[in-house]
């Protein structure tokens, strides 16, 4: 199977009956989805959407969504998602960007292009004769979609990704959580985002169910769901953990029995709510994976299993290889005391960074994506250590600010923290801690430093200590330093 449209159709011949994915508003079996993306896909041929043009669209959580990103394949188009609240004029400069021949979203905007309503496209579709000799699979090296992202280390770029690289990253997901054809996804995470849109490729890679969700504002629902459709799984980021926990206590162990497999992704997931999480639901899977867009899901750890491995990663998933390099990209023997940069090898790599030689060759060398992450492996185990940019300079020692974070959430006033680099007229660069501190706790500086001092080196300690009332993160959960720079 050269592509995951494919392996969606013979789900449908397979199974046709089965429920394929339910939305807000309805739900479809295998073969009204596939019916549906045969609709979408003759639809676009006929307003004269050619091989290799790109089609932007508006991601909501919805079936008519997802199956026009499968629509949009089938007629040899390249998808290209968008945030569902990004603004008109981003909408307008990644259309200008990749040229965009078609624009599908709830309303129209300033750019030169055919336009075509999102929540109107499925009863648009249903009036086009579908002529199947038409509809032509793609083959693995077809470019599938572009992945625009704005994470924390720089400017948007455009991620090009091959029908090869969806099936790669579709088996590493459903592998490494052992994904059974039975089961029930529960995804209240955007789909415009790599981390949802490769856990509902998963579920189609396997046959199995998935729920989308508009959000957890209403946490009532996220549990009625959980109830009306038999979930078995969770795709959740850090953040909706850290809510969900938050609002309904202990409400989640409730389900122990019922769920399967937890998976998290996009972000680190704290020490404090894998240890919450393993006493909620001890008898899950609970799955954390490793990954960026240009190198999808590429290490995953089971910390139901693997206790007390913290900054672990866990091992490369299925379609992965991983090494760690020096700068100038060579593979080097790893330790706690010789880090290097994580590269990654596979099918679910990249191909390219659009229109961007340079960023490519940087990023891209010899079939390996170079992260900018410091880690190690130590047992067949990947450690992060945290990423290049943050190593701080404190005299000309090196300090990593995950090591500092590591020993500081183990003091038993910090709820979480965040390390970043400030500057010192003598040092040039010393390290500064930002702390929340739990319920019920005082905020002693004198005692978190004190405690640092018992496990760090005098340099490694923060110069100075700051309590926030919350740490700041990007728009997917990650810890965000840049803020605090």
């Amino acid at each position: 199977m050269q592509s995951l449209l494919e392996i969606v159709a013979l789900h449908a011949t397979k199974q046709p009956d089965k429920r394929c994915i339910v939305d807000k508003t309805c739900e479809v079996s295998y073969s009204e989805y596939w019916r549906i993306v045969q609709s979408i896909a003759s639809f676009l041929k006929a307003k004269g959407l050619k091989q290799g043009d790109r089609v932007v669209v508006q991601a909501l959580q919805s079936i008519s969504f997802v199956a026009t990103a499968m629509g949009i394949q089938l007629a040899g188009g390249i998808f290209v998602p968008i945030e569902q609240s990004a603004k008109d004029e981003r909408v307008e400069e990644i259309a200008k960007e990749t040229e965009a021949r078609i624009v599908i979203r709830t309303r129209p905007v300033r750019y030169d292009a055919d336009f075509v309503n999102l929540n109107e496209i499925v009863e648009l579709a249903d009036k086009v004769v579908v002529v199947k000799d038409e509809l032509v699979f793609p083959v693995e090296d077809d470019i599938a979609e572009i992945l625009f992202t704005t994470g924390t280390t720089g400017d948007s770029k455009g991620i090009v990704l091959s029908h090869r690289s969806i099936v790669s990253v579709a088996q590493n997901v459903a592998y490494g959580v052992e994904m059974k054809s039975n089961n029930v996804e529960l995804i209240p995470v955007p789909v415009s985002h790599s981390y949802g849109l490769r856990s509902y490729y998963a579920s189609m890679y396997i046959g199995s169910s998935v729920v989308l969700m508009d959000s957890l504002v209403f946490l009532e629902r996220f549990f009625t769901a959980i109830e009306e459709y038999g979930v078995t799984s969770l795709a959740l980021v850090p953040a909706a953990i850290e809510m969900i926990l938050k609002l309904s206590k202990n409400r989640l162990g409730d389900y122990s029995a019922q769920l399967d497999y937890v998976q998290s992704g996009s972000a680190a997931l704290s020490e404090d709510l894998k240890g919450e999480l393993c006493r909620l639901l001890p008898d899950s899977r609970l799955y954390n994976f490793y990954g960026s867009t240009e190198a999808g899901r590429c290490c995953v750890i089971d910390y139901q299993k693997d206790t007390g491995k913290i900054s672990c990663i866990g091992k490369p998933s299925h379609n992965a290889t991983v090494c760690i390099v020096d700068k100038e990209g060579l593979a080097i023997d790893s330790s706690r005391e010789q880090v290097g940069l994580l590269a990654v090898s596979g099918g679910m790599n990249m191909n390219c960074y659009w229109r961007d030689l340079d960023a490519t060759s940087r990023v891209l060398v010899d079939g390996k994506v170079i992260t900018s992450d410091l880690a190690y492996i130590e047992d067949e185990y990947v450690y992060y250590v945290g990423r290049e940019s943050d190593v701080i300079n404190v005299g000309g020692k090196k300090v990593i600010p995950t090591e500092i974070e590591n020993i500081a959430n183990q003091h038993k006033s910090v709820s979480e923290c965040i390390c970043s680099k400030t500057k010192d007229a003598l040092m040039g660069q010393v390290p500064k801690l930002y702390v929340v501190i739990k319920e019920g706790h005082d905020f002693c500086p004198r005692e978190i430093t004190d405690f640092l001092r018992m496990h760090l080196e005098n340099y490694k300690v923060p110069a100075t200590i700051e309590q926030l009332e919350a740490l700041p993160r990007t728009y997917n959960g990650k810890l965000d330093r840049k803020a605090l720079a």
